[in-house]
């Protein structure tokens, strides 16, 4: 591999020192803007994060591993202690604040994997209420969550500089390639993400990657015989006492010292004890000095030392483990949320985004192959001292991918944070894989462009992705309300007043979503959260779609509302894709207090109760597709070249009297019908007599005609009952359409009739 930069050698030099502290310096400001557009506890464990802290530095000692399924009793108290102790010694000076400034949001969709498909939530993004200030400067728990955000991207940067280190040690003296694969980590926006939050993982991932960096320096001999180890087995200690992943640095002690061992005995006499046995057991026994003690207490206080039974019980773990090809699906699926997904794992980039970061894996794993068949090409052989370090990231990489298999298969849940605990060994052979595309002489200028392109995308998502999700709704005054608004006039309760509504689409299909808009007025200043429900109802009043939120998604919740104002704020329903469709969908509002559930009284100006909700819209729902209906009896008229009947069916075909007889008329629109008609079917007797009757709107009044659109293709059920009484004989049915306010029919054109004759029809007699 060396024989690769021989040619970058000269040219690299200049970069010694500036080019890792250049990056490094960028990757911490980059850091610093996520800590500051990231509200405070929005991103994934942070308020249970914090509160560890705060206990410790409360001085109420270690919290006791609590067994819960809530997620939010349990926290992180399974976590070991190292990051807590030092969070507190840096946060016990600051005032924590009022714990209500940022209560639970009851309505947070938060999801439970990192997998996109997953991810992909309609609804409050937000885990917690911000009802404090977090604007500069900052103080209270605004301020003391930052000096923790702050204390991780700095640990973040120590875990580049050790990346950059760590790829000389394979390919000595290339500098360029090492900052281009320190590069490729440093502007990973998941990575910055990762590292601008009050968590342990920034410092556990510190002292994984410096765990690999000193079995790296082991690996090509830089070892002494005691203080190696003692550092080696601190190191792997204090990761231990970190997170509970950092056992796996435990692993690579062995590893380190069985290459140099095997690399050494080619040369001269085996020598286990001084070259293998006794540096591990220095390793384990110091790394046991440092961190037993915790385990020690877990296994005894609660017969758990890992505290894996508090874990797989609060990740709400899964009756029956994932199958190895279920894990694997969400692991390849899962990789793409190693370059962004934000918040508690429920806020995504454009599709776009991850489409380019597929691609750059495909393109890392295809330049992989190519560059070994490239050096087998050229040496006949993949042997060689060097690829000792190459197996020891690959050994690494592998187990930190195994550890997430495991972790999934127990809880359904990848965590990129262990992934992370590899960055250094992906960065490397991600890296390699792109350069391998091009000439050795243009691996420096692919590195520059693959930063320069990666700074500006993790630059730009802080402004596009993660403060848009948490923004709070526009505030207006009365003058600005839109003309488009459809005004509804509501009071509820004297607290506030429902102006109108705006639609953004005049229908949806299935499996879509309706956006629809709703005009507020604060009457007065508010004690208290109130929270609304947008419901849509289809077909005899099925919920089809519901969304419960506090306002601006979670993001202003009425106590911070103020008298006079006018809020705009926006509801996503989500269409069921098992709705029966087409309809017509009622868009119904209610007000009412949380978690008590009682509404809010709803009045219109006059003064007259309209219950706990209130009708605001009618919308059109249709499939996704069209379905291409075919009746049983083909018949056609043409009513005033707005609507062609087709056909009808009959269900059964011979009915009894007393039955509840199901007739199923098609139809086809050949144009808008602005008014809503009504449909009538007459049961006539073979002496021309009327004898049963049925007038109701399409589809019992779910889908009325104005709702139609032209070419549209309508499958409309009625139920005739037939009286007990009738006798045995043949019937016909009469069908047709008119206006219920006047009785004015429906025109079949090239005929003088009003109505289409179905039948005849048999009719059994009791």
């Amino acid at each position: 591999m060396s024989a690769r930069g021989e040619k970058m050698a000269k040219r690299s030099l200049g970069l010694r020192p500036i080019g890792p502290a250049v990056v490094s310096l960028v990757f911490v400001a980059l850091g610093l803007l996520y800590s500051v557009k990231t509200p405070v506890f929005e991103t994934l464990g942070e308020p249970w994060h914090y509160r560890y802290v705060r206990r410790l530095a409360d001085g109420q000692g270690l919290p006791p591993i609590l067994v819960s399924k809530e997620r939010w009793e349990q926290g992180e108290s399974h976590q070991p202690p190292f990051y807590y102790a030092l969070g507190a010694l840096l946060t016990s000076g600051i005032w924590a604040g009022p714990e209500s400034d940022y209560e639970r949001n009851p309505f947070a969709v938060l999801p439970p994997s990192a997998d996109l498909n997953r991810a992909r939530v309609v609804g409050n993004k937000n885990a917690v209420l911000h009802l404090g200030s977090e604007e500069y400067p900052f103080r209270g728990t605004a301020l003391a969550v930052r000096v923790l955000r702050w204390f991780s991207v700095l640990c973040s940067a120590l875990t580049l500089l050790l990346i950059y280190h760590i790829i000389l040690q394979i390919v000595p003296k290339q500098r360029v390639f090492a900052l281009g694969a320190m590069a490729l980590a440093a502007f990973n926006p998941q990575f910055i993400f990762t590292s601008a939050r009050a968590s342990n993982d920034a410092l556990a991932i510190l002292l994984g990657t410096l765990a690999l960096y000193t079995s790296l320096r082991v690996c090509y001999g830089k070892t002494h015989p005691y203080r190696t180890p003692i550092l080696m087995g601190l190191v792997v200690g204090l990761a231990a006492l970190t997170h509970v992943s950092g056992l796996t640095t435990a692993i690579l002690a062995p590893c380190a010292y069985a290459c140099i061992t095997a690399a050494t005995s080619r040369f001269s006499r085996l020598r286990l004890w001084p070259d293998l046995i006794r540096p591990v057991l220095i390793v384990g026994g110091v790394a046991l000095a440092v961190s037993a003690w915790w385990y020690v207490r877990n296994a005894v206080l609660y017969q758990d030392p890992l505290g894996m039974r508090a874990i797989q019980v609060v990740m709400d773990s899964r009756q029956q483990p994932l199958s190895l090809q279920e894990a694997l699906a969400i692991i390849v699926n899962s990789m793409s949320s190693y370059w962004g997904v934000f918040g508690w794992m429920n806020v995504l980039a454009d599709e776009v985004f991850y489409t380019l970061v597929r691609i750059i894996w495909v393109l890392g794993a295809l330049g992989l192959v190519i560059f070994l068949v490239r050096i087998y090409w050229r040496r006949k052989t993949l042997r060689g001292h060097r690829w000792f370090g190459v197996g020891l990231l690959s050994v690494w990489s592998l187990l930190m991918l195994l550890v997430t298999l495991h972790w999934m298969f127990f809880t359904d849940n990848p965590r990129i944070s262990i992934i992370f605990m590899a960055i250094s060994s992906f960065s490397f052979f991600l890296f390699v894989g792109l350069t391998a595309w091009v000439p050795e002489n243009y691996i420096g200028v692919l590195g520059a462009l693959f930063a320069v392109a990666l700074g500006v995308v993790s630059g730009i998502v802080p402004f596009r992705y993660i403060a848009p999700a948490y923004a709070r709704p526009a505030r207006i005054t009365l003058e600005q309300v839109p003309p488009s608004m459809q005004d509804l006039d509501v009071y509820v309760g004297d607290q506030m007043f429902l102006l109108g509504y705006e639609l953004r689409e005049d229908g949806a299909q299935v499996g879509q979503d309706l956006n629809v808009r709703l005009y507020w007025l604060a009457t007065r200043a508010m004690r208290r959260d109130y929270a609304f429900r947008v419901s849509l109802l289809g077909r005899q009043g099925e919920v089809i779609g519901k969304v419960d939120t506090y306002p601006g998604d979670g993001n202003y919740p009425t106590r911070l509302w103020l008298p006079g104002e006018v809020v705009s704020d926006d509801y996503t329903l989500s269409i069921a894709r098992e709705a029966l469709v087409p309809t017509a969908g009622l868009v119904r509002v209610e007000v009412y207090t949380w978690p008590d559930r009682k509404h809010l009284p709803l009045t219109d100006t006059q003064g007259r109760d309209l219950g706990h909700d209130v009708e605001v819209a009618r919308v059109r729902i249709v499939p996704s597709k069209e379905v291409p209906y075919q009746p049983q009896q083909s018949l056609q008229a043409n009513f005033a070249d707005r609507i062609m009947f087709i056909g009808y069916d009959l269900y059964p075909r011979t009915p009894s009297a007393g039955d509840s007889w199901e007739i199923v008329l098609h139809w086809k629109a050949q144009a808008r019908v602005f008014q809503d008609y009504t449909v009538f079917i007459h049961l006539i007797d073979s002496a021309g007599k009327k004898v049963a009757q049925l007038d109701e709107q399409p589809l019992g009044g779910d889908y009325p005609t104005h709702f139609w659109q032209t070419g549209e293709s309508i499958r409309d059920a009625h139920r005739l009952q037939l009286p007990a009484h009738l006798p045995t004989g043949d019937y016909h049915l009469e069908m047709g359409f008119y206006l219920l306010e006047n009785g004015e029919r429906l025109p079949i054109i090239g005929s003088e009739a009003t109505y289409v004759t179905l039948g005849p029809a048999y009719i059994k007699g009791k």
